[in-house]
């Protein structure tokens, strides 16, 4: 929406509204099917029988050892 921030028509007002309008059903719609996406990620794993870890690696950007 930033885009048509000055174009004729576009008033900030309408720029604004549309830019959190954009911003919260994008979000909503992400909180609603997150549960959708672990499900299909659950059953392709237990179908296919592949679920990797990488246990070995370390993954701290830090190197001091405890």
């Amino acid at each position: 929406p930033l885009a048509f921030l000055g174009a004729e028509g576009w008033t900030t007002g309408l720029v604004l509204k549309v830019l959190v309008t954009q911003w919260v059903l994008k979000v909503s719609w992400e909180a609603i099917l997150t549960p959708v996406t672990y499900a299909v990620v659950n059953f392709l794993k237990r179908r296919e029988g592949i679920d990797i870890f990488d246990g070995k690696t370390n993954f701290t950007p830090f190197k001091a050892a405890v």
